[in-house]
């Protein structure tokens, strides 16, 4: 274990011994609601909106939001008296120790807090000392803890400071990752489900089609392309699927199509080329009163995704959504009319 990492864990140890965030007062931030890049200080760090955009989003308009919690921020507001205090301690640990040297401001910007806001005064109980919090996995060297608050240098590095004195009111940035995004993107992907037609179809027969002839399937509405881009503040993800084929399986046997081949539709010009379209052929007729024989529909994605600060583009699993459709078969023989 390095030194700098064993000063991380003796930093953490000293600041809750001291009480840095053992006293919990109303949210600093009584404006998050209507802001799209801040969040509702307290102990579980509240939530920051993301926003999301594309054709992947399962929503009309092709916009919608979500809202996740923030992987660093700011909580736990101290009152200016006690806080000054509580940082008077801290500063005489450090003398004593000057390993044990905190990211906070100095003793002089705590008291010239109070001398600003005194005890009594007007606005005293409107201003307070919050302390950043982070998820497991991030620290105040990470880049989201250095995203919400100021920075300051600690042992050479730039590292983000672990006090802010904010105002009631005062909306409260909230980070979230790269990594969180992605996961929040790849829970919103959503890809549509392809209405498919065929051809034949026997009017008179709901649209049935015929035992052992080719059955030709399409769809207008699918799209080679999907994407989604999740937004928090200045951080962005973007996942991008390309298509790359659809399966058509029934009782009866199965079909691989291209996506030309599956979007398509059917033609006289086309129906004698064999590599046209994308077919099926059922050997027996539905059970009668059925709504049919069950196709199942599995389309094959190559997905990749993007984000800010990451270089290049990279790759995730390939998606293998799927739905299923009913087709009526009937034998040739029921289109004879007496």
């Amino acid at each position: 274990m390095s030194w700098r990492r064993i000063v991380v864990t003796l930093l953490t140890t000293v600041a809750i011994g001291t009480g840095l965030q053992a006293v919990t007062v109303a949210p600093a931030a009584a404006e998050c609601p209507h802001d799209p890049w801040c969040v509702d200080t307290g102990g579980n760090g509240g939530s920051v909106q993301v926003q999301f955009h594309g054709t992947a989003v399962s929503s009309t308009g092709g916009g919608s939001s979500t809202s996740v919690p923030p992987d660093c921020w700011f909580a736990d507001g101290l009152p200016l008296e006690p806080a000054l205090a509580q940082r008077q301690i801290l500063a005489l640990l450090e003398w004593l120790i000057p390993l044990l040297r905190l990211p906070l401001a100095p003793v002089s910007e705590y008291r010239a807090a109070l001398d600003a806001h005194p005890v009594g005064g007007p606005d005293y109980d409107q201003w307070k000392w919050y302390f950043l919090k982070c998820r497991p996995g991030f620290n105040f060297t990470s880049d989201e803890a250095m995203s919400v608050g100021e920075t300051t240098e600690w042992y050479g590095q730039q590292v983000a400071r672990l006090d802010l004195l904010l105002k009631d009111g005062t909306p409260t940035p909230g980070a979230v990752s790269v990594e969180t995004l992605l996961e929040v993107a790849q829970d919103a992907f959503t890809i549509p489900e392809p209405e498919v037609q065929q051809n034949p179809t026997a009017e008179q027969f709901d649209d049935a089609t015929l035992v052992n002839l080719d059955t030709w399937f399409w769809s207008d509405t699918a799209q080679r392309n999907y994407t989604i881009t999740a937004t928090a503040g200045p951080v962005s993800v973007t996942l991008s699927a390309e298509n790359a084929g659809y399966t058509l399986t029934s009782p009866y046997g199965s079909t691989s199509c291209t996506y030309e081949q599956f979007t398509t539709a059917w033609s006289p010009e086309l129906d004698g080329n064999p590599d046209a379209g994308c077919r099926l052929t059922f050997d027996r007729p539905s059970p009668e009163g059925s709504a049919g024989h069950e196709v199942q529909v599995t389309s094959q994605w190559d997905v990749t995704w993007t984000a800010t600060g990451i270089t290049g583009t990279n790759t995730l699993d390939p998606l293998t959504p799927s739905s299923t459709f009913n087709v009526p078969v009937i034998e040739q023989g029921a289109l004879v009319i007496d």
